[in-house]
């Protein structure tokens, strides 16, 4: 990755500041560019994902020992 790239928003900007900095810890690196129409699998999947990691961050769960309300049994 050399020379000036164009990121389309700060999701991306994290992931080019990230891989430029994992860049410095191999001796040799090469990348593929994988055309857009063959990338749309991809593309959904890491959205998939970053949605879903999301949504566990920000979903809190609370097991309770008892019922939270006395229930009356209905027969």
């Amino acid at each position: 990755m050399i020379g000036a790239y164009e990121v389309k928003d700060d999701k991306m900007a994290k992931y080019l500041v990230l891989v430029q900095d994992m860049m410095t810890r191999f001796e040799f690196i090469m990348f593929e560019l994988v055309p857009r129409s063959e990338d749309e699998q991809a593309d959904a999947l890491a959205n998939l994902t970053f949605t879903l990691a999301c949504l566990a961050c920000s979903i809190s769960l609370k097991s309770l020992d008892r019922p939270s309300i006395d229930a009356t049994p209905i027969f």
